[in-house]
C-alpha cells in the first residue's frame, strides 16, 4: 500500500491497484491503546474510479497528491487526474478542463462542469494583488464538489509514463525511455524550462531539456523525479565512452528562497535546472561485486511546502537534508537554513547519554554525527492488531520530509 497527502485528503493505494480517499482534516478520530495509535476512519474511505476503461489486468501502479490535484499512473503507462478540490486546475496542473461534480450529499446526477486556469480566465489576476478580491476555491458553488473519477489527461495518451509526480501547483511525468514532461504553476521556474520560458502558467505536458548541461555525445536519461510546493527535482544518468561507469547526477529548479535548491544559494527562482552537487557524480568501489558503481540517491523526499528536502543515498545508507530549518527540521539541532545537502545527525548519538559520541557510535555500529539508515529481516511482521503478515520479512528505514518537521520510519522494503 501507499499513501499520499494533501491538506484536504489522504490518498491510499491498495495492493490490487484500487485508490481510496479519506479526509485529512482533522475529521478522523483516534483511538490511543497501550502501544498504537490506530484511526478509525469516519466517514468510511471512499475509491475514486476512472472516467475511461481500463484495461484487462491493467491497474494503477502509482499515486502522488499535490495541494488540490492528484496524479496517478497505470500499469500500462496511463496517466490519470483527479481534482480534489474546485481549485485544482486554478494553473492549469490538472491537465484537463472538464470535469464532472456533485450536489455534497450525492441527491442530484453529476454535471459537467469546466475547470479554467485562472490566469485564462482573468489575464490581469496577478497584477494587483492586494486591489483585486480573492478568488473563491470553489468557483461554481459551495454546494458542489468534484466527482469521484479519475480522468484520463488527453495530451499524454499514447506515452507511455513510468512516474507521475505532482508538485504544490505544478505536475510532472517521466516517460518509459527517460523523458519528462512538466505542466502548471511555474513562477518561480518550478517546470524547469529555461530562462526563455517566463510564462506563470503553462498549460499542456512541455518537455524539460536536461541534456544541455551535457557535452555532446552523452547519453542521459532521467530516472527518478520529487517534487514538493514550489521545488522540483531529477536523477539523471549518463553515460558516454568517457566514462567508466555511467555517472548519477540530481538536478533541482524553483523555489530556492531557503535553500531547498541544493546548489549553496538562496535563489527564489530557478528556471533552468542547476546541479546538486553534493549527491551528484559520486561513485564508490563495491567490494562484494568487484567494481566501481555510482552512488545514487535511493529516495529523495521533498516538504509539500517545498521548504526542506532529504535523501537516501546508496552505498552507506546516509541521509541528507538541506533547505528550511526554523522549526528544527533538518535535525542537526540548529534553525539555520542550508543551502546544500549535509548529513543529518544520528539521533541513536545525539540523545544517548553516553557523554563520548565516538562511544555512542560504536555502540550501535555508527558513523559519529552522521545517520545511516538500517536495513534487516525480522521473524514475524505483525501489524497494529498483532495479525501476522509473514515471516522473515526485509524491512528498512526510510525518511520522510513533512511540512516543518522530518520523519524516519520501518517499511517493507521492496523486493
Amino acid at each position: 500500500m501507499h499513501l499520499s497527502i494533501s491538506p484536504s485528503n489522504i490518498f491510499a493505494l491498495s495492493r490490487s491497484g484500487r485508490i481510496f480517499s479519506l479526509p485529512s482534516d482533522g475529521s478522523v478520530p483516534v483511538a490511543q491503546t497501550s502501544t498504537y495509535w490506530i484511526l478509525n476512519w469516519s466517514p468510511s474511505p471512499y475509491q475514486l474510479t476512472s472516467d475511461a476503461k481500463l484495461h484487462s489486468g491493467e491497474k494503477f501502479t502509482s499515486i502522488s497528491a499535490g495541494n488540490n490535484h492528484l496524479l496517478a499512473v497505470t500499469s500500462a503507462g496511463r496517466t490519470f487526474t483527479h481534482p480534489i478540490t474546485l481549485n485544482a486546475n486554478s494553473h492549469g496542473q490538472l491537465g484537463t478542463r472538464k470535469i464532472h461534480v456533485e450536489t455534497v450529499g450525492g441527491s442530484s446526477p453529476r454535471e459537467q462542469v469546466e475547470l479554467i486556469p485562472k490566469l485564462q480566465e482573468d489575464p490581469f489576476s496577478n497584477d494587483t494583488p492586494f486591489a483585486r478580491p480573492k478568488s473563491p476555491d470553489t468557483p461554481v458553488g459551495p454546494e458542489k464538489r468534484p466527482s469521484r473519477l479519475l480522468y484520463e489527461i488527453p495530451s499524454l495518451r499514447g506515452i507511455n509514463v513510468a512516474q507521475a509526480v505532482a508538485g504544490g501547483r505544478s505536475s510532472y511525468v517521466r516517460t518509459k525511455d527517460g523523458r519528462v514532461l512538466s505542466w502548471g504553476a511555474n513562477e518561480y521556474g518550478q517546470l524547469g524550462l529555461g530562462a526563455l520560458v517566463t510564462l506563470p502558467c503553462v498549460f499542456v505536458p512541455t518537455e524539460i531539456s536536461l541534456a544541455r548541461t551535457y557535452s555532446s555525445g552523452t547519453s542521459i536519461k532521467c530516472t527518478d523525479l520529487a517534487a514538493g510546493g514550489d521545488a522540483a527535482y531529477f536523477t539523471v544518468e549518463s553515460s558516454s565512452l568517457q566514462l567508466p561507469v555511467p555517472a548519477v547526477d540530481v538536478f533541482a529548479c524553483g523555489m530556492g528562497q531557503w535553500g531547498a535548491l541544493g546548489n549553496g544559494s538562496f535563489s527564489q527562482a530557478q528556471s533552468t535546472p542547476v546541479k546538486v552537487k553534493v549527491i551528484s557524480g559520486n561513485a564508490m568501489h563495491n567490494e562484494t561485486e568487484g567494481r566501481t558503481q555510482a552512488i545514487r540517491p535511493i529516495t529523495i523526499t521533498a516538504s509539500p511546502t517545498g521548504g526542506h528536502t532529504l535523501t537516501l543515498l546508496s552505498g552507506a545508507h546516509d541521509v541528507l537534508a538541506w533547505g528550511a530549518n526554523g522549526s528544527y527540521q533538518l535535525g542537526n539541532g540548529k534553525r539555520s537554513n542550508l543551502p546544500q545537502p549535509t548529513y543529518m545527525r544520528d539521533f541513536m548519538v545525539t540523545y544517548n547519554p553516553t557523554s563520548d559520541p565516538n562511544e555512542a557510535a560504536a555502540e550501535y555500529g555508527l558513523i559519529p554525527e552522521r545517520m545511516s539508515l538500517r536495513v534487516c529481516i525480522v521473524k514475524q511482521l505483525l501489524d497494529m492488531k498483532g495479525t501476522s503478515h509473514g515471516r522473515n520479512v526485509k524491512v528498512q528505514e526510510w525518511p520522510v520530509a513533512g511540512g516543518k518537521a522530518s520523519l524516519i520510519y520501518w517499511r517493507i522494503a521492496n523486493p
